[in-house]
């Protein structure tokens, strides 16, 4: 009996991590007409970060949020200011970066966190200028988009986690250094990737079809 309980509960954890978690619908607003290029790389670098946890993510346009459509849980960024990497301004334009500036902030509500994020766009590209000036084009979308990625994947997890809290190192931290945004490779740790796996487990526990809040 107790090999069939244990054959059993094996069966069912081989189950639930080969299934897939209903992806999360994010709706865009861009304040301007973004860098295309640059999109594209934020999107594939938010879906490498987040890959470890089994989460993954619906894009839509937030001008397309009047359709019949239902989702059981969402995010909106808004991307305030130019999402454009060509000719990046000189600190005599836009003033020099000021070293712990936020790059984007997620509203808080009576101590909870609601799934709504301004993305600073000036500010990132302000912070990023020195890694930008005398590249090529192509090579300037890279970067400002991988950057993007990261301060989006920074926001969400307080979204998802329903947390204030940062982690001591990782995406999740409270400071990002020009490195930490350009860098080949930028993650979350260990232990917020378990964090984040366990809300992908408790969707799929909760029911296939049943609406389930992350929060």
């Amino acid at each position: 009996m107790n090999c069939l309980r244990i054959l059993t509960a094996l069966a069912i954890t081989s189950a639930i991590q080969a299934a897939t978690a209903p992806p999360i619908a994010v709706f865009v607003d861009f304040e301007s007409q973004p860098s295309l290029q640059s999109v594209e790389q934020m999107r594939t670098e938010i879906a490498a970060i987040l890959k470890p946890s089994g989460l993954t993510l619906d894009w839509h346009s937030l001008q397309d949020s009047q359709s019949t459509n239902s989702y059981p849980d969402l995010v909106v960024l808004r991307f305030k200011g130019s999402c454009q990497v060509r000719n990046p301004p000189m600190d005599s334009e836009l003033g020099p970066a000021i070293e712990g500036a936020a790059l984007a902030s997620t509203v808080v509500s009576a101590g909870h966190v609601l799934p709504f994020t301004d993305v600073k766009c000036n500010e990132i590209r302000r912070y990023l200028q020195s890694e930008l000036l005398g590249r090529q084009t192509a090579k300037q979308e890279q970067i400002y988009g991988r950057a993007l990625g990261r301060v989006v994947a920074h926001e969400l997890y307080h979204i998802f986690a329903a947390t204030e809290e940062h982690a001591k190192d990782g995406v999740a931290r409270s400071f990002h250094t020009r490195r930490d945004l350009t860098d080949k490779t930028f993650r979350f740790t260990e232990k917020e990737t378990t964090t984040l796996h366990e809300l992908k487990w408790r969707a799929l526990l909760a029911g296939e079809g049943e609406a389930v809040s992350w929060r």
